[in-house]
């Protein structure tokens, strides 16, 4: 067990699974391009979900930190539904992005848009993807399990990466992301603004 519960052991377990890896990146990548590439009307209905969605979190560290442990929660566990539910919720994550991207930069320049998205987004989006290869671990130790398959790696191991996945890297992202989010980002979208 302790063989497991490092950094090293995850980087490997990372390096393992990194076609799981490449896929999420892949998908994301692809998700924040369609996203930029909507039409107006689809773009502003995105927005409109966002500020809504935005309405109900607390601006400030802890409370944007829950809404996206909340988020990255979810992903994580849509895992146990074959990944599905997560390929949704990042699949959307990624749209909005692509979506403020290009919303930002005609209203409020390149260097708002920049200033507005990535100092906590260096940190999120990472989280975000790394949430979205957990639950396709979890969905891969749900089906190794499933299927009685011999696999290099088990089930149980499998579901233990992922947990260490959450604790040594999520995690840590998220409260960063949080904190930038809160203290960094308004003060440089407030310097670009001047």
């Amino acid at each position: 067990m302790k063989e497991i519960l490092n950094y090293p052991a995850l980087f490997r377990a990372l390096y393992r699974e990194r076609g799981i890896f490449l896929t999420a990146v892949i998908y994301t990548t692809l998700m924040t391009v369609v996203g930029a590439l909507l039409p107006q009307d689809a773009r502003k209905s995105l927005m409109d979900i966002l500020y809504d969605k935005l309405k109900g979190v607390e601006f400030s560290a802890p409370g944007i930190f829950l809404n996206n442990l909340r988020s990255g929660g979810i992903i994580l566990m849509g895992g146990i539904m074959f990944s599905l539910p997560s390929l949704i919720l990042v699949g959307l994550n990624f749209l909005v992005l692509g979506t403020a991207m290009v919303t930002l930069i005609p209203a409020h320049g390149t260097a708002f848009m920049l200033a507005s998205l990535l100092p906590h987004g260096i940190f999120e989006i990472p989280a975000i993807i790394l949430s979205f290869v957990g639950a396709m671990m979890i969905t891969k130790a749900v089906v190794v399990r499933i299927t009685g398959r011999e696999e290099a790696v088990s089930s149980r191991t499998l579901l233990l990466e992922t947990l260490l996945l959450a604790v040594l890297m999520i995690l840590p992202l998220l409260v960063a992301a949080a904190l930038i989010e809160v203290y960094v980002t308004p003060w440089l979208t407030g310097l670009v603004i001047k």
